[in-house]
Formats: structure tokens, sequence, C-alpha cells
């Protein structure tokens, strides 16, 4: 969006299109710019004086960034400009941020001790991971760092917001992504991380998926209302099948219906560390059912499983049942309010007491 003004501007003056990178050639230009930018949003001003542009006023009034605002007075004509949107304030504080970052000017974790940056400044914070995504590796690992840092002394607070500045920062036909987000699982020093109602989607719950991977702290895990999908679920999954810490996950009341369940029920054949499972409220019909019935049946650490409102009818209950015959380490298992039958209730029942024997 940026090149696109800039080259719009080059357009109308008449100047010549041979420059590539215009961001670059205007560095100045736009570092000035952002410096005005990030000062009018600590300050909570979305407009500004004139002569804040200093000898860059010609150009940056001149870009297409900026519109004309009233002020001064009738005696003294001031003019004050304000940004054409607030993204654009936003994404040239970052720009400057990202300078001074670059030029060792300001540290990360002097960046992000500010707590500001993980609410009303959120965006700027965001904007800067993935202008450093693309420029340095090593400055935004190094501000990935800082991150995590603030995430353990707070306890979790601010943890989808360094999610989503590692989505930030994906690469075409790269994993540096999740390179960070190891990054991040290595770092969290947590026990218990609580995302619940946190709007993380599918693609937060892949990326702290591939922090669980490498991380040997967390033993409690909890997913709650995230709008999860089975594609989540999946990476979930994976991240299970070697995470030897986890012990409680609640996925509950998301959407990983039958194609997610399947992915879990695999992963729990191989998990011996899992204790307590949640997947209640997640759509899971029959054929989600049948494969976690095979995956109790295999299981030794299991030891609560909720099921609570899905979709689970007579066949997939019969096949639990079977698998709670041989199973011996289930103590719980919430089968309330799905759509099973008063026989095969009978028959579940019956399991029970024939696994007790």
């Amino acid at each position: 969006m940026v090149e696109c003004v800039l080259r719009r501007y080059r357009k109308k003056k008449g100047l010549l299109e041979n420059i590539e990178d215009l961001t670059n050639h205007y560095k100045p230009q736009l570092n000035h710019l952002g410096k005005v930018a990030l000062n009018g949003l600590l300050d909570d001003k979305l407009d500004f004086n004139e002569s804040e542009l200093r000898n860059h006023a010609k150009d940056l009034t001149e870009f297409g960034f900026l519109s004309v605002q009233p002020g001064g007075s009738k005696l003294r004509q001031t003019l004050h400009y304000a940004f054409l949107h607030k993204s654009f304030q936003e994404f040239f504080s970052a720009f400057f941020i990202c300078s001074q970052i670059q030029s060792k000017k300001i540290k990360p974790e002097e960046l992000v001790s500010d707590p500001r940056y993980f609410v009303e400044l959120k965006q700027i914070l965001l904007f800067s991971c993935g202008i450093l995504g693309m420029k340095c590796d090593e400055q935004v690992v190094a501000l990935v760092k800082s991150l995590t840092n603030e995430v353990n002394k707070s306890e979790g607070h601010g943890t989808k917001i360094v999610l989503e500045a590692i989505n930030e920062c994906k690469r075409e036909k790269s994993d540096f992504h999740s390179q960070l987000a190891k990054s991040f699982g290595t770092g969290l020093n947590l026990t218990y991380l609580d995302l619940s109602c946190s709007g993380i989607s599918d693609a937060g719950a892949t990326c702290i998926a591939e922090a669980i991977k490498v991380n040997k702290t967390l033993t409690k895990l909890n997913f709650f209302r995230n709008d999860i999908s089975h594609a989540g679920a999946t990476c979930i999954a994976e991240a299970i099948k070697v995470n030897k810490t986890l012990t409680i996950l609640d996925l509950s009341g998301n959407g990983i219906s039958d194609a997610g369940a399947k992915c879990i029920a695999e992963a729990i054949k191989v998990n011996n560390t899992l204790t307590n499972l949640d997947l209640s409220c997640n759509g899971i019909s029959d054929a989600g059912a049948t494969c976690i019935a095979e995956a109790i049946k295999i299981n030794k650490t299991l030891t609560k499983l909720n099921l609570l409102l899905n979709r689970i009818g007579d066949a997939g209950a019969t096949c639990i049942a079977e698998a709670i015959k041989v199973n011996k380490t289930l103590t719980k298992l919430n089968l309330f309010r799905n759509r099973i039958s008063d026989a095969v209730a009978t028959c579940i029942a019956e399991a029970i007491k024939a696994g007790f024997k």
C-alpha cells in the first residue's frame, strides 16, 4: 500500500519510475513521519501542526498519507494535518520503531515493557513484527523472546498478541513463523495457560501447537470457546503426540467436528501423559466417537473424558461401551446431552460394571 501511494506521488510529479524500493528511498522522510505518528498515538492525538513535520513538510504533505484539518486562529493561520486512516498512523509508528530497533537506539525489551503495546497500541506491535520479519531474523527473534518474557511475567496475559505477532511474520515458502512459535514455546515457563474465550481461531491454534511441541513446562492448557475447527485441532493433535508434560487439555466449546476428533483420537493412542481431556460441545457425532472409542482401548493414562453436548448417537455410544470394557484407567466419562437411547445407555452402564470387576 505504501509503495503504491509513493508511486502515485512520483507519477503525479512527473518523476522517474526507475526506483524499485521507494519506501527505502524516502526512508528519512517516512522515519520522521513515523516519529510524529507515534508521538501522536502516545499522546492520544490524531492531528498535528505542520511545524512538527520540520524540513520534510513539503514531501510529507504531498505524498498522500495526510489530509488537511481545520486549525489555528483567524489571526494566525496554521495548517494542521491528520492521517487519512488510523492504520497509516499505526504503520508509520511501527516503521519508526523498527528503524530505532535496527539502529539499536531502543531494545525490544524496552518496547514491550510498555503495557500499552498489548492493548491500545497493539496494532503498532503487530506491524513492527511484520516489518522486522521481512528485514532481520535476529531482531524479530529478539522481539518474540521479549514478548515471551512479558507473557511469563503476566502469567499468560498477552499470549494471543504474541501468536498474532508470530503469524505476522509468515513468509512464502518458509517455515520461519514456525521457528518463531517454537522459540515462544521454548521460552514459555508457565505450567497453566488459559486461552479460554480468546478468539485465537485456527491460526492461533496452529501457532500454539508448534510451541507445545517443544515446551517442557505446561501441564494444563485451556482452549475453551476459541472457534477452533478441525484444522486447528489437527495441529494440536500433532503436538500432543510429541509433548511430554501436558496432563489436562480443554478443547470444549469449539467446532472440531468428527475430523478433528479423529486426529485427537490418533494422538491419544500414542500420548502417555494426558489424564484429562475435554471435548464437550464440539459437534462430534458417531464417526468421531468411534475413533475416540478405538483410542480408549489403547490409551493407558486418560482418567477423565468429557464428551458432553455432542451429537453422539447409539452407534458411537455402543463403540464407547465396548472400549470401556477393556480400558483400565478411565474413572470419569461424561456423555450427558448426546443422542443416546435408554437401551444403549444401559449397555454403557453394564460395560462400566464389567470394567470394575
